[in-house]
């Protein structure tokens, strides 16, 4: 064999070498943007549920301020309109900690945390309808027996 053919030979077999290191170096690069796409579309589910965990949280919240509000509102001015946030967060509250425990479902740790807040949240409630039940019985003897229920 002459030295030209085997130099063609040799180039040829180093253009197949680098050609199929290139399509080595192209399918690892694949793979590792799909890792990343993956990666990236799992911390944006995170996120997204995080959010709606912190939604859920903060509605729990509110219903307790408007319970709160209600109480305080009533007690002061003995105007059962303020009654109306006390109801209406009473109600809130219920549908808030059943979604939230809904959603922290596949979180052991998180629904012990949420046993807590339910637990705390029992007794602030009725604490609130113990004080509506000390007000004087002829500003409520409609609204109280309903109220203190709740």
């Amino acid at each position: 064999m002459s030295r030209r053919a085997v130099a063609q030979r040799v180039r040829r077999r180093a253009g197949l070498a680098v050609s199929f290191l290139i399509a080595i170096l192209i399918s690892g690069l694949a793979v590792l943007l799909y890792q990343q796409v993956t990666s990236s579309d799992r911390l944006q589910e995170a996120e997204q549920e995080s959010q709606e965990r912190r939604a859920l949280m903060l509605t729990v919240l509110s219903a307790h301020q408007d319970i709160e509000t209600g109480q305080r509102g009533f007690l002061i001015t003995r105007d059962e309109a303020f009654l109306e946030p006390y109801v209406d967060g009473a109600a809130d509250l219920e549908r808030s900690l059943s979604s939230l425990r809904a959603a922290l479902a596949d979180e052991p740790s998180d629904l012990e945390l949420l046993g807590e807040i339910e637990r705390l949240s029992a007794q602030k409630r009725a604490f609130s309808a113990h004080t509506l039940g000390l007000a004087p019985v002829s500003y409520t003897h409609l609204t109280l027996p309903t109220i203190c229920s709740v």
